[in-house]
């Protein structure tokens, strides 16, 4: 990470220098510590078992306080599986005689994944105008309205040849690799719920 930061632009060192990006571990530990005001901001691993867990699996929680004195506090709390589930959480004690939190409110995230499994043969690839292999995929059961983000090989088995994958014309997914391989492998689709463009 240093040597990447060295050869930034000393304005994007700066930022990188000012993100609060230290995690804070805290498995197995109540979680409400986070709900304490004398907790301080910043990002908190969450463990399935922590009491006020408001889904019940691993997750991180986010805390932030306003710093002007009027006593407001947001706590979200993304889990980690489904990565679609957010959950925030507000306090607020300015003008009020009994402070308290709101309780945890539901966001929905627009992006979620789905994982295919693809079996190849040699036969299966087809050969570009540049000499390297590819085969599309059309079978990625995401929803009709959905918008293909991005594709990641989560694990693979078979002949090691460099294979590669990405969505495309948020129709198919699309491998490509040097050589016709026997590959199979699992590949998770990330995609936006409904169009937002």
């Amino acid at each position: 990470m240093e040597a990447l930061i060295g050869h930034l632009p000393r304005t994007h060192t700066q930022l990188y220098s000012e993100l609060d990006s230290k995690i804070y571990g805290i498995p197995n530990k109540n979680i409400a510590d986070l709900l304490d005001l004398s907790a301080p901001d910043g990002l908190y691993r969450v463990d399935p078992a922590a009491k006020n867990n408001p889904v019940g699996t691993y997750g991180i929680c986010e805390v932030r306080s306003t710093d002007d004195g009027k006593g407001w506090r947001f706590v979200t709390f993304y889990a980690t599986a489904p990565a679609n589930i957010v959950r925030r959480n507000f306090y607020n004690s300015y003008g009020t005689t009994n402070p308290g939190w709101g309780g945890w409110l539901a966001d929905g995230l627009p992006i979620d994944f789905t994982d295919i499994n693809i079996e190849l043969s040699p036969e299966q690839w087809t050969t570009s105008n540049n000499g390297l292999k590819y085969y599309n995929h059309t079978g990625w059961n995401i929803p009709s309205n959905a918008l293909g983000v991005c594709a990641n090989i989560m694990n693979w088995h078979g002949t090691p040849g460099n294979v590669t994958c990405s969505v495309y014309d948020n129709s198919y997914l699309q491998l490509r690799c040097e050589d016709a391989i026997s590959w199979g492998g699992a590949i998770r689709v990330f995609y936006i719920n409904s169009r937002l463009v």
